[in-house]
């Protein structure tokens, strides 16, 4: 039984008057109403625990008799007191559908949608054979601690497989397990997504799912309100599913989905569904009623929208500047073409998980690309000599074998770490549940370079020929996980592509779909704060001063940005702490080139060039004398069948600490000392690139820069760093932002909650969509009949 439900019922004789004002909005029955139906319940729970419950729970502790015997006799007792505690609340009536003699007599694993305190007195209430799963701090709790161990519930925090054998043994008994796969309680009154756990639990014991569903107890006592408003109860037992075939990821996701499915509007509503929830349970259709607004237009906002939008939720993307995009904004210079930060793309083949994730939002069609040149889509300069990167797993493996003829283990080892990696990270169906932070704590809570050098002890140039492309991560010795580097570099594996005409045209595509789809994406529109009522977000606050109210915010920004948002109080000081404290991924240096018309010949190839034998440091250097130690450079590729390059970057670390004169300063009014400190380390960085590619430099018409402050002012990065958070596989959980933010209805997402790059921050999207109601059905349906097509 929820401790929780006590202590509220215990405290409202000393706070009555000031939580009066505090109760739902959404009854028509006055305080004073309220008021006495609280007084009533909780004068009889109290009663029936001191005088019957409790001393009964002491003496069946006691050795007298079989301890199974004792077991049933507290058990009953239990039930019976649950029930007439239920009885005695004035003007609330206890509904059952559904229930038949037999319905508990076999052991089953017990789910139910979760809405209000009232749920777990409802379900006692239904048999003497139900256990629960229980809050750690409820199973220690010196009073209610013997009730809930008398009654044989178990601590949820211990885990289900420190529980197992105690589970078994219930079961063996005949007592069934009663789980809330959501979790906690809905602040909306609406089903949301539901985990794993339940349908573990069931696979693992050989037991069936019943479905069960709960309507009215939101209205009687939701999760927000004090007081007990009179009101219909209503309590639906389904039909039992079969347990899974076998312990395994895919069946075990397979069944939840299909009980998650029961739960959802569409079934709710549909004819042919025998185990249809009741019509309280079942909203309406999500059309005009779920209103999100979406902070900030990058990939993992427009995704975000992309996807909510088509399933009918009224979509608002608020943008700050006056181009949406993020980092997939492209800009033009004259005839050349420039892109910021999304530069080349993998898994595009078909099948791969890039193209799986474009079909299922709908933009393959509406793009252009241009393989990269598959003998060598990526090439290495180190150390004065050249590595080649091939595509697709035999041809890069047979290349580091020509390089490493007497590594062929080393070699061996390192692709099956990545073939694992990508494996579990690969996007299936239940997409939200395969992801690195997910899934991957083997190798996330190991560093890359320890783990580079331990696959090939004997050779560490095949170490630093690997780890050679940290640009796309920004890797550091000390913190990036190995889990990181494997993702990466399996999503380039099978090669690279570039967006014809630059990566502005995805955003374009995304944010078509969402207008199409009655959404709105406003440019100019910068977030002051957000707003919340009664520990749920109601909205948003606009610097002109307009209110977007919403019943759920999505924040496309930092972290630290979203956090800034929040009114004082909204979240707990240490979940703030814990987040501003997060290391950052470092900053960088773009020159961005034009090419005279018809001198630079168009290279189908990226590079990654060092001036020393290891890739590692490059973030580290003592001033302009040691800088730059390494680079990336790319062309653009303005046509699908180019044979001349108009532009091209060229891409450096630069410190945060290195902007320290020009902080408080705005774009564009920086002043002289800014543009002669970004005109001598362009120059620098180009004698470094005619070094390695000599006659770079006679191609070149004219040159922009940008800096760590560029990247800071226009997509709103802590300390202008190129990939927001870094990873850290030293931290463990603490180390990551979470999905979920500590305000109802507010999440995180982008490139900060998974993983950098393209793929990672489309899975990091679907990881925020799977918290918001039926997104994770729609998906997965949009995901299959894109596999189907192809």
């Amino acid at each position: 039984m929820n401790a929780s439900l006590i202590i509220c019922l215990l405290a409202f004789s000393a706070l009555s008057l000031t939580l009066a004002a505090h109760g739902s909005r959404r009854v028509r029955h006055s305080v004073p109403v309220r008021l006495w139906t609280t007084v009533v319940t909780a004068t009889v729970f109290v009663c029936g625990t001191f005088l019957l419950l409790l001393p009964v729970s002491l003496f069946c502790r006691l050795p007298f008799g079989p301890a199974a015997s004792r077991r049933r006799m507290f058990h009953k007792l239990f039930s019976c007191s649950t029930r007439f505690l239920l009885f005695a609340i004035p003007g609330t009536s206890l509904r059952v559908s559904g229930l038949t003699p037999t319905t508990f007599e076999r052991a089953r694993v017990v789910v139910a949608n979760h809405t209000s305190l009232l749920d777990a007195l409802c379900l006692i209430a239904l048999s003497p054979r139900l256990i629960f799963l229980t809050k750690d701090w409820v199973w220690r709790n010196p009073f209610f601690g013997l009730l809930v161990r008398s009654a044989d519930f178990l601590p949820v925090s211990a885990g289900i497989d420190a529980n197992m054998p105690r589970l078994k043994h219930l079961v063996a008994e005949g007592y069934s397990v009663l789980v809330f796969p959501e979790g906690t309680r809905s602040a909306d009154g609406r089903p949301h997504r539901f985990h794993q756990g339940a349908f573990y639990l069931s696979a693992s014991l050989g037991v069936e799912v019943l479905p069960v569903f709960l309507s009215g107890h939101f209205d009687v006592l939701s999760r927000h309100a004090w007081l007990l408003t009179p009101g219909s109860l209503h309590v639906k037992i389904g039909t039992a599913l079969p347990p899974p075939s076998a312990v395994t990821f895919d069946q075990v996701s397979a069944l939840r989905r299909r009980v998650s499915a029961l739960y959802t509007p569409s079934a709710a509503s549909s004819p042919s569904s025998s185990q249809s929830t009741p019509a309280a349970i079942s909203s309406p259709p999500v059309v005009n009623r779920r209103r999100c607004v979406i902070i900030g237009s990058g990939l993992g906002g427009l995704a975000c929208g992309n996807i909510l939008s088509r399933l009918g939720y009224d979509v608002t993307v608020l943008e700050q500047g006056r181009v949406a995009g993020g980092c997939l904004q492209s800009f033009k210079r004259g005839e050349a073409i420039f892109e910021t930060g999304m530069h080349y793309l993998g898994a595009l083949q078909s099948g791969g998980n890039l193209r799986r994730l474009f079909d299922m939002l709908d933009v393959t069609h509406r793009l252009a690309f241009r393989r990269l040149d598959s003998h060598a889509y990526d090439v290495l300069r180190l150390g004065g000599e050249q590595y080649e990167f091939a595509a697709g797993r035999e041809a890069f493996a047979e290349g580091l074998l020509r390089r490493f003829p007497s590594e062929s283990e080393a070699i061996s080892r390192y692709m099956q770490a990545v073939d694992e990696v990508s494996r579990l990270s690969s996007v299936g169906d239940a997409i939200s549940q395969t992801t690195i932070t997910q899934v991957l704590s083997s190798w996330q809570n190991v560093g890359m370079y320890d783990t580079l050098a331990a696959i090939s002890p004997r050779s560490p140039q095949l170490a630093a020929v690997l780890a050679g492309r940290l640009p796309l991560i920004a890797a550091t010795r000390e913190l990036t996980p190995f889990s990181l580097h494997a993702f990466i570099t399996g999503f380039y594996m099978d090669g690279g592509w570039r967006v014809v005409g630059g990566s502005h045209h995805i955003a374009a595509a995304l944010i078509g779909i969402i207008q199409s789809a009655g959404g709105r994406v406003l440019t100019g529109q910068r977030v002051t704060a957000i707003t919340s009522s009664e520990g749920h977000v109601t909205g948003v606050t606009t610097a002109d001063g307009s209110h977007y109210a919403a019943d759920y915010v999505i924040s496309d920004t930092h972290p630290a940005v979203t956090l800034s948002l929040l009114p004082e109080g909204a979240v707990r000081p240490v979940f703030k702490s814990r987040l501003l404290s997060l290391p950052q991924t470092t900053g960088c240096f773009t020159v961005y080139l034009v090419f005279k018309p018809e001198r630079m010949p168009y290279l189908n190839r990226n590079y990654f060039c060092y001036s020393g034998s290891s890739p590692w440091g490059c973030e580290r250097y003592a001033g302009l004398s040691d800088w730059p130690k390494g680079y990336f450079y790319m062309h653009m590729c303005h046509s699908a069948d180019s044979q001349w390059a108009r532009s091209g970057v060229v891409v450096s670390y630069m410190s945060w600490e290195e902007m320290t004169p020009w902080l408080d300063t705005l774009s564009g009014r920086r002043g002289p000392a800014y543009e002669a400190f970004k005109r001598q380390r362009a120059e620098r960085l180009l004698s470094a690139l005619e070094r390695e590619l000599p006659g770079t430099l006679s191609c070149i018409e004219r040159y922009y820069t940008s800096t760590p402050l560029t990247w800071r002012d226009y997509t709103g990065t802590l300390h202008g760093s190129m990939y927001g958070t870094a990873a850290d596989h030293t931290s463990g959980a603490a180390g990551r932002v979470p999905v979920r933010f500590k305000l109802d209805g507010l999440f995180q997402t982008g490139q900060n909650v998974n993983s950098h790059g393209m793929l990672g921050t489309l899975v990091g999207a679907i990881q925020t969509l799977s918290c918001l109601p039926g997104a994770s059905d729609y998906i997965n349906r949009l995901m299959r009949e894109s596999d189907e097509k192809q």
